[in-house]
């Protein structure tokens, strides 16, 4: 299946339904919502989430690289063989309930 590619794009409080095989990159997302969403191979790279909606997300066979969460809601989402690489997910975001047991972490 082909990838749809997005580049250097912003999306502003923007509503996302379920996504799959997406490849982002460069990307800034602020104040948009993915939560109660199925992300199946997507791929986020360099990209940067402000006061996103990822609750009750699942991301499945997905990779973030060089991505930065800054006051995002995590709460109750599963990273299932999703690789995490150079990610940050910062102090201020909700981790709630985040189910990391099967992601791949690499820095």
């Amino acid at each position: 299946m082909k990838e749809t590619i997005v580049a250097e794009k912003t999306f502003t409080s923007f509503n996302f339904d379920n996504l799959q095989n997406f490849y982002f990159e460069s990307c800034e997302f602020d104040n948009c919502t993915f939560n109660k969403n199925s992300l199946l191979n997507v791929q986020f790279s360099d990209c940067h989430f402000q006061n996103c909606n990822l609750s009750n997300c699942t991301l499945d066979a997905s990779i973030l690289e060089f991505c930065t969460f800054d006051t995002c809601n995590l709460s109750n989402s599963t990273f299932e063989k999703t690789t995490l690489y150079h990610t940050e997910i910062r102090d201020n975001c909700n981790i709630t309930n985040v189910d990391l047991s099967k992601a791949i972490m690499d820095d």
